[in-house]
């Protein structure tokens, strides 16, 4: 093993970006676990960053609103992320599967200004799976435009 002895010095957008960045290297990889662990600290980073966001948008999801108190549906929005992320008895394993991982990936993204080159990529690639699951649920395309704009 030979790491750089070198500090490395990082803007918090910077940092980000990074994490999003090597959340989208793992994900390709299949390493889910991974990806949403980095996407999720990478979406950490800005709390404070809520207006617009996929995250922010779901959490007024009118279906789910009726199904589920408020806290129960940051629970579900957020199962896979705080697996990975806190103690818990659970003892039993978490599947982690492509779409809950690329959802991680989007929502951390959404909290960016600006996008890279590998976070656009991601975003076509996003853009189609979600059609693609739009198209085969039945569902209205109409509900993409939602998740579409959060992600620009």
């Amino acid at each position: 093993m030979n790491p750089p002895e070198r500090p490395l010095t990082l803007m918090r957008e910077e940092a980000a970006i990074r994490q999003i960045e090597a959340a989208i290297a793992a994900f390709e990889r299949g390493l889910f676990d991974v990806a949403i662990t980095l996407a999720g600290a990478a979406e950490g980073m800005f709390d404070y960053r809520k207006d617009g966001t996929i995250f922010d948008s779901m959490l007024v999801n009118p279906i789910a609103q009726e199904r589920f108190s408020r806290k129960e549906w940051i629970s579900i929005l957020n199962m896979e992320r705080d697996w990975l992320k806190h103690s818990s008895n659970k003892v039993e394993p978490v599947t982690f599967d492509i779409d809950s991982t690329a959802y991680m990936i989007a929502r951390a993204a959404s909290k960016m200004p600006s996008w890279t080159t590998a976070m656009k990529d991601f975003k076509t690639w996003y853009m189609v799976r979600i059609s693609q699951m739009l198209e085969s649920d039945g569902v209205s395309r109409t509900a993409r435009p939602v998740i579409a704009d959060d992600i620009d």
